[in-house]
């Protein structure tokens, strides 16, 4: 059987912790934090938590709306943060009165031809769901899919605030990773309907291969390196070239899905993934 998810979500999280932790002790920053984390303040200490508070969000809504709505639908609306980091950028600079780093108008055009490509690729007619298909009916999964969205473009705007505080990429990974851990730990004790103890009880030697060897997976190879990659990318880029740069996700997801399973890509999934490059290359 498979693991509850909130069980897996703890295990991930466990192995992302280790290994950013295992990569500090490396760098020396857990005997010198002042190198990771800069100097002390209560401003540098809120960024993990914040940080790592907005991906724990999305991350979880994200899983309640797959509940309710198939895969090809919720890869399309969580890259809706291609069209919401742009537009809420705007938003909070003139109501802060800072000029933006990219105006608007200046990037919603690649933004929305990203969006377009997104969609050529997460919902073409061959797929497990149409673009008039989605359109019409509207799931309970799809909204939780779209709030989840809200909460990553939150973190892809404030990260962008953040990392020219902290030093070190690999220190405020792991800050969040910590926050995710443990707000997993919580979750996982107020889920009625996880039972990891039933789970583990019944856990065969297959089973808890099976269980660790993703947990290795998740933590490291999509939790770790994509958050300290995240992290040391959004120093170099603005959060609205980070978010159109993000719309590759399907385009890997495609190719990958063909190398390693043999499916097809189709004329719809190279439409979309011509018009994310030109989105890109576009990119002010």
């Amino acid at each position: 059987p498979a693991p509850p998810s909130a069980l897996l979500n703890v295990c991930n999280y466990l192995v992302s912790l280790s290994a950013l932790f295992s990569l500090l002790t490396v760098q020396g920053y857990l005997r010198k934090p002042s190198q990771g984390l800069g100097t002390f303040t209560k401003a540098t200490a809120l960024a993990p938590i914040e940080l790592g508070l907005y991906l724990f969000l999305g991350s979880t809504t994200q899983l309640i709306g797959l509940e309710t709505t198939s895969a090809a639908r919720a890869s399309f609306l969580v890259q809706t943060t291609t069209i919401i980091v742009p537009v809420v950028e705007a938003v909070i600079s003139r109501l802060s009165n800072v000029s933006s780093q990219l105006p608007l108008q200046r990037t919603l055009g690649p933004a929305f031809l990203a969006s377009l490509g997104v969609a050529l690729v997460s919902l073409h007619p061959t797929g497990e769901s149409a673009p008039n298909e989605m359109l019409a009916s509207l799931r309970p999964g799809d909204l939780w899919t779209l709030l989840s969205a809200v909460f990553y473009s939150l973190h892809v705007i404030r990260l962008s605030r953040w990392t020219p505080r902290i030093p070190s990429s690999v220190a405020l990974a792991a800050g969040k990773s910590a926050t995710q851990c443990l707000l997993a730990i919580v979750y996982l004790a107020m889920s009625p309907s996880a039972s990891p103890a039933a789970y583990l009880s019944a856990l065969t030697p297959h089973d808890a291969t099976v269980l660790v060897a993703g947990a290795l997976w998740l933590g490291i190879g999509t939790t770790a390196y994509p958050q300290w990659a995240q992290t040391f990318g959004q120093r170099r880029v603005s959060s609205t070239q980070a978010s159109i740069l993000y719309a590759f996700q399907p385009v890997w997801a495609a190719v990958l899905a063909a190398v390693c399973l043999g499916e097809r890509i189709g004329p719809f999934e190279l439409l979309g993934g011509l018009a994310i490059v030109v989105a890109t290359i576009a990119l002010p």
